[in-house]
């Protein structure tokens, strides 16, 4: 009696694992994509960052990484969602690389993941005030350490176009003498 229960339960053991296990999946993201919401910016203006990613398996952690080529003017207003929900990463930073290496951090833990649910990460980048200037962007995100490459993208700072945009006004001041007429 003492060994069929000791065999029932090592059947049992090596079921559960098993069954564990086989649900796992393949640890891959299976969707990414990363969107500007432009590619040709003012000086000092704001280049939005979306990226979207679908884990195929939600039961280890989510990591994200995002670098630029170079210093950026600042990098703001991160938001990050799982399935629609707001959700608060373990790791979550940014350098905009005036003092390092450029870039955004973001690491979710297994609790806030569901296998199959899409990972939105959003972010600011406010670009230097110099035109001509671009910024490449390269990152990756990985799922248990599976790690898949994100398509790069960049923006260029463009000069602010003639005639519209603000700044400070221009004052000419005009004898009655330079004006055409009868003078």
């Amino acid at each position: 009696a003492t060994a069929l229960v000791s065999v029932l339960c090592l059947i049992l053991i090596v079921s559960v694992s098993v069954g564990a296990f086989s649900g796992l999946g393949s640890a891959e993201v299976t969707d990414s994509e990363v969107t500007l919401s432009t590619t040709e910016p003012a000086p000092g203006s704001s280049v939005t960052v979306t990226v979207t990613a679908t884990p195929d398996n939600g039961s280890t952690g989510f990591s994200f990484t995002h670098a630029f080529n170079q210093p950026v003017g600042s990098v703001s207003d991160r938001t990050v969602e799982v399935g629609g929900s707001t959700v608060d990463p373990v790791i979550d930073s940014a350098n905009d690389g005036n003092q390092g290496n450029p870039g955004v951090t973001v690491t979710l833990q297994s609790t806030d993941l569901n296998a199959g649910e899409e990972i939105t990460i959003e972010y600011t980048i406010t670009t230097n005030s110099t035109a001509g200037k671009t910024v490449d962007i390269t990152g990756s995100v990985a799922n248990e350490g599976v790690s898949t490459d994100l398509p790069d993208r960049s923006y260029t700072v463009t000069a602010q176009s003639a005639g519209g945009g603000g700044g400070d006004p221009i004052q000419v001041d005009v004898s009655p003498s330079d004006l055409p007429g009868d003078g």
